[in-house]
């Protein structure tokens, strides 16, 4: 994972460390917004916001060798950004996934595939993903809070799982079978509760 995700490139150092255990600057990198380093750091650090450039840089031009990849990772980063962070007791004792804190990568390097396939008829991957994440029963509810899932989205796709576990006759307007996907790829792999 580390090659395919060209972890192996960020460095042992400080800034390194911070990009790597930080998945809003690492959505920031990928989309190209601008990077910030805490106070901390900037105390610690006098050029701190030029050397996570460059860690930046070094990054992204090593994902560019893994186009996909990276659109899937950048998705999942960009799915997962919430406003604010609340840790539920969920979360603490690892019984559900909180997309906002967990490792990225691990979910692309074992999530990937099913997320693939269960947004292969949407255009924008990131709303696709939000709303399975919403959708699923293995994504803490205080995620889903900060994230401000509707109530049509956590009604409508849970519909939708049910009958593809044959409890429940589709609703006319349930065309897919997508959250059964990612409930079924969360519940089954590393990637559901992989924290940092």
């Amino acid at each position: 994972m580390d090659n395919k995700m060209c972890l192996s490139l960020l460095s042992s150092s400080a800034v390194g460390t911070m990009l790597r255990n930080d998945n809003s600057l690492q959505f920031q990198c990928l989309a190209g917004q601008t990077l910030n380093c805490n106070a901390a750091m900037n105390a610690a650090l006098p050029n701190c916001i030029n050397l996570l450039h460059a860690e930046c840089q070094a990054w992204k031009n090593c994902l560019d060798a893994h186009q996909a990849d990276k659109d899937m990772l950048q998705a999942l980063l960009a799915s997962s950004q919430t406003t604010v962070t609340t840790a539920g007791t969920g979360q603490v004792t690892g019984q559900c996934a909180h997309p906002a804190n967990d490792d990225p990568e691990s979910w692309e390097c074992e999530c990937a595939e099913d997320l693939y396939q269960a947004c292969a008829h949407r255009t924008d991957l990131s709303a696709c993903i939000t709303e399975l994440m919403c959708a699923s029963d293995e994504v803490c509810p205080s995620w889903k809070q900060d994230k401000g899932c509707s109530v049509s989205m956590l009604a409508g796709p849970a519909a939708i799982v049910d009958t593809a576990h044959g409890r429940r006759q589709p609703s006319p307007n349930s065309s897919s079978l997508e959250p059964a996907l990612l409930e079924q790829s969360l519940s089954g792999k590393a990637c559901a509760r992989t924290s940092r």
